[in-house]
């Protein structure tokens, strides 16, 4: 496996470390995003993971074969 994966899986768990230590003030905090709260931010960017899990279960579902070829994408990057 590359060596970018596991930085990936490294820094998507300390945001999950992060989001669950914050207290419920904490998530209507404007963010550096401008007229985005952090609620808004973490939403956005677990919503894009949820919808990209969720093509490669069809593509999947539909070829099996194609989890091969996502993992050889891991090994080429």
């Amino acid at each position: 496996m590359s060596t970018v994966w596991p930085l990936v899986h490294a820094e998507r768990s300390a945001l999950i470390e992060q989001l669950s230590q914050l207290r419920d003030e904490q998530w209507d905090h404007p963010s550096l995003c401008s007229g985005w709260s952090v609620h808004d931010v973490a939403a956005h960017h677990l919503s894009a993971m949820v919808v990209q899990a969720a093509v490669v279960e069809r593509l999947v579902d539909r070829d099996p074969d194609v989890l091969i070829l996502l993992y050889q994408g891991e090994e080429t990057g």
